[in-house]
């Protein structure tokens, strides 16, 4: 095989698994109820459990927005970014506590556990601002510029731990998470890297530069 042929053959085969991906999660993991995406499915697309980790919901809020401003808009791809956006603006985010996010919730959007740092907002930030850089729409670029804030003062020590308001753990959380890094606020969270440059020239136009 050529190289041309080499080359076009990985290109299908990227192709087809992204479309394959694309479709699992829009079968399998939507929330028709209570909005959002399932977090824990087996291979089968079967979910095992209902409760809800907030960083996907961000993931997932940000993937479709890109796949629109990739690929071209298509209604179910926006209709499931804004479903994931619209999840975690509704149950995601501790009110009481310096708008800091949950770590996870329930399939209905009852709080399960809080960490105390910030990805949980980061994925939030992106989502919010590519979704903003597909639609124009202007609550969610200030969302994304007020969680941006948000973690650049939690990481110059200005921000509020989220410790004492409100649930730390559950006893039948099953997503333990990794020990957490300190958040990187480089470019590979708010600027070119996971957004494209879309995400940090929303920032920019909005007056926030992106912070390294």
């Amino acid at each position: 095989m050529d190289h041309k042929a080499r080359l076009q053959s990985h290109q299908k085969w990227i192709q087809e698994e992204l479309e394959r991906s694309i479709r699992f999660w829009m079968k399998n993991g939507m929330d028709p109820v209570h909005g959002g995406v399932y977090t824990c499915l087996d291979r089968e697309g079967k979910v095992f459990s209902t409760d809800k980790s907030v960083w996907m919901q961000g993931r997932c809020a940000w993937i479709f927005a890109y796949l629109c401003h990739v690929y071209g808009v298509k209604e179910e791809w926006l209709a499931a970014s804004k479903s994931c956006l619209d999840f975690m603006e509704r149950y995601c985010i501790n009110r009481a506590a310096g708008n800091r996010m949950y770590f996870t919730v329930t399939g209905d959007g009852k709080p399960l556990r809080q960490r105390r740092y910030c990805f949980s907002e980061g994925f939030y930030a992106i989502a919010n601002a590519e979704y903003y850089g597909v639609t124009g729409d202007k609550a969610c670029l200030e969302r994304a510029r007020a969680a941006y804030d948000l973690i650049w003062n939690l990481n110059q020590g200005a921000g509020r731990r989220p410790h004492g308001d409100g649930p730390q753990d559950h006893p039948r959380d099953p997503l333990r998470p990794r020990p957490g890094q300190p958040y990187d606020l480089s470019e590979h969270h708010l600027g070119p890297a996971p957004g494209g440059p879309r995400a940090g020239r929303a920032l920019q136009r909005a007056g926030r530069p992106v912070r390294g």
